[in-house]
C-alpha cells in the first residue's frame, strides 16, 4: 500500500507538529503559529514545497550540547498561510492532536472575525492619535491588536510607526 504525501504529513504533524497561540502583552490581541521541528531539513523543505507556505529556520541546539544534532523548524505564522494548513488538516484529519488542533482552529477563526472599526470609532481613533496616544494604548482602548491599529492609521494616511524589523505592519482590521 502506497500512502500519499498528505497522509504522511498528517502523521508527521501528529508526532512532531505543534499549534501555538501567544497572547500579546498589554493588548487583547494574539499571535498564532504552526510548526514542525525535525533534524532532517530535507523533509521540512519537502513540506514547505508541498504546502507552498511558511519558512524554515535552523535551531542550533548543538551549541548547547555537542552530542545534539542541529535541528530545523518549519513555521507558518501568517493568517492566510495558516488557513491553508488548517484546510488541509480538516480534509485529512489528525488522531493524537485533534483537540489541540480544534482549539487552535477556533482561536484562528476569531482572529479573522474581528469586526472592523465603525465610522465613529475611526473619528475617535484620529482624535486620540492626534492627542499623542501610542499604538499600544489605541489597541487596548479599541480592543484590537496593534497591527490592526497600524493598518487603520495607514489607510487613513496618518503616519504610523514601523513594525518589526522596520517593516510596516499591514493586516485587516
Amino acid at each position: 500500500m502506497q500512502l500519499d504525501f498528505n497522509s504522511y504529513l498528517m502523521g508527521l504533524i501528529d508526532g512532531e507538529g505543534y499549534f501555538a497561540i501567544y497572547e500579546r502583552k498589554g493588548s487583547k490581541g494574539f499571535n498564532a503559529a504552526f510548526a514542525i521541528t525535525n533534524t532532517n531539513r530535507e523533509v521540512l523543505e519537502m513540506i514547505q514545497k508541498h504546502l507552498k507556505v511558511g519558512h524554515i529556520v535552523a535551531l542550533h541546539m548543538d551549541k548547547y550540547n555537542p552530542k545534539w544534532k542541529c535541528g530545523y523548524q518549519f513555521k507558518v505564522t501568517h493568517y492566510r498561510e495558516l488557513q491553508r494548513v488548517v484546510d488541509l488538516i480538516d480534509r485529512y484529519g489528525l488522531f493524537i492532536k485533534k483537540e489541540e488542533f480544534e482549539n487552535f482552529k477556533r482561536k484562528l477563526a476569531s482572529w479573522k472575525a474581528q469586526p472592523k472599526l465603525s465610522k465613529h470609532e475611526i473619528e475617535e481613533l484620529i482624535r486620540l492619535r492626534k492627542e499623542g496616544k501610542t499604538i499600544s494604548q489605541l489597541a487596548e482602548y479599541f480592543g484590537k491588536n496593534p497591527t490592526s491599529i497600524k493598518r487603520a492609521l495607514w489607510k487613513l494616511g496618518l503616519k504610523s510607526s514601523k513594525g518589526w524589523r522596520g517593516r510596516k505592519m499591514l493586516l485587516n482590521i
